[in-house]
């Protein structure tokens, strides 16, 4: 994968006199003393290829003047009336480029950029830094000159060179000359990578509240220095969460928390507060609680087999007791379909249950099934998504004591069971 180089170039007052010169002190200690920062990254990266964006006003004539060859004093002039008129003519760009390729032994280009007044100029800007990027090629952006907002372009670049492109952005260079040792003379280079680990952290984020899928939430982070073992609990979380087997999601989801808040990364040290609250609120006490959130959460992004699926069976575990949870196998499926039988039994639970449990029910077969329902009532709830989500809302405060509007975008959730309604002994809420 080649190595690509994008640096900026723009302009000083005294546009004859060029940048003044700096002895750049890079992380690790090497020195490099040139007026023109992109050449002291030239000579310390050694890239395969070189771009130098610069606008109509720039000083296009420096770059002659800073590297060894027999430099064409015509064209130097030429470039120089340029930067102060209506900038440098395409063929005084190419033949700057083949004096500077020759001299350093790689392939430089001399673009021209607009200067990013509006919108449409900035997407250009955007668009033109693409072209300078091949598919897999490694990046390294220098933001030390041209026009003061370009730091700010470049950074959304790196988040687009990644994403369209398939670049690796290694590093974001800058030559903080305003931060030059007056003692020592050293100009320190900083490394501004570590913006795109923030961006990273912050999509991860943003992505988990959407979607609430932890292993999406471990691939991204799992390049921004989150330990391996985290990303595997964070992944098998997902996984047992996806087959339904929450008791053992609930435990991976609970180690990767706690592997999180060990973190000690500067970037990571921003996030983790957020992010650990995130993971708290979907490991609720118990398996109800723990579905009845699952269940809104599918709702929210519209997965609404999911929700009603969840939302089911949550009711029917907050019917029964502690001692019954814990049966599984055929035992178990065996004691949930008698729950379920009793829950939607007119005969022993008070109507309001039954019937909300039955429509719940219905719209589960229904969307199971794939089949448009009979009865009126479920025929309207699918009717629409605002239809379906009122309905749903009002499943959650007749099952639920709570509807889905109460619960807000990420609330902490509490399930209530309605309390003794049974006619029978049969039946009972358990105990959360």
């Amino acid at each position: 994968m080649a190595l690509v180089q994008i640096s900026f170039l723009g302009r000083t007052a005294r546009v004859q006199e060029g940048y003044q010169t700096a002895r750049y002190r890079f992380p690790g200690g090497e020195f490099q003393e040139t007026a023109f920062f992109g050449l002291a990254l030239l000579r310390r990266l050694r890239p395969d290829r070189v771009a130098i964006l610069g606008t109509t006003g720039s000083m296009w004539h420096i770059l002659l003047e800073l590297v060894d060859g027999a430099m064409d004093p015509e064209l130097r002039r030429r470039l120089a009336e340029g930067a102060q008129s209506a900038g440098p003519a395409a063929e005084d760009l190419r033949a700057a480029e083949v004096f500077l390729s020759e001299s350093l032994g790689l392939q430089v280009k001399l673009v021209l950029i607009p200067h990013g007044r509006d919108l449409n100029e900035q997407i250009e800007i955007l668009r033109i830094m693409g072209e300078q990027v091949q598919a897999g090629d490694r990046v390294a952006l220098d933001v030390t000159h041209g026009l003061r907002h370009l730091p700010m372009l470049s950074l959304l670049s790196a988040l687009l060179l990644r994403s369209l492109r398939g670049a690796s952005v290694e590093h974001i260079y800058y030559g903080a000359l305003d931060l030059t040792d007056r003692q020592t003379g050293e100009t320190p280079v900083l490394d501004l990578k570590g913006l795109l680990e923030m961006a990273d952290w912050s999509q991860a984020l943003a992505g988990f509240r959407a979607d609430g899928d932890y292993g999406r939430l471990a691939q991204t982070l799992s390049s921004t220095g989150l330990p391996e073992e985290a990303v595997a609990e964070l992944e098998s979380a997902a996984f047992f969460e996806k087959v339904c087997q929450f008791d053992r999601a609930r435990n991976h989801l609970g180690r990767a928390g706690k592997l999180i808040r060990k973190l000690e990364a500067p970037v990571a040290r921003i996030f983790i507060e957020a992010l650990s609250a995130e993971l708290e609120r979907v490991r609720a006490p118990n398996l109800a609680e723990h579905q009845e959130l699952l269940a809104r959460r599918a709702a929210e992004r519209g997965d609404w087999l999911r929700a009603l699926t969840l939302l089911r069976e949550a009711v029917v575990q907050q019917w029964m007791t502690p001692e019954e949870r814990k049966l599984r196998g055929p035992e178990g499926v065996a004691l949930r379909n008698k729950v379920a039988k009793q829950l939607r039994g007119r005969s022993r639970v008070i109507p309001k249950i039954s019937a909300a449990f039955g429509r719940l029910t219905g719209l589960r077969n229904a969307l199971v099934h794939g089949q448009v329902p009979k009865t009126g009532p479920l025929r309207q709830a699918l009717s629409s998504p605002e239809a379906l989500r009122a309905e749903f809302s009002s499943l959650l405060a007749a099952l639920c004591g709570s509807s889905l509007s109460r619960s807000g975008a990420r609330g902490s959730i509490s399930v209530n069971p309605p309390g003794k309604i049974l006619e029978g002994k049969d039946l009972q809420p358990g105990a959360p």
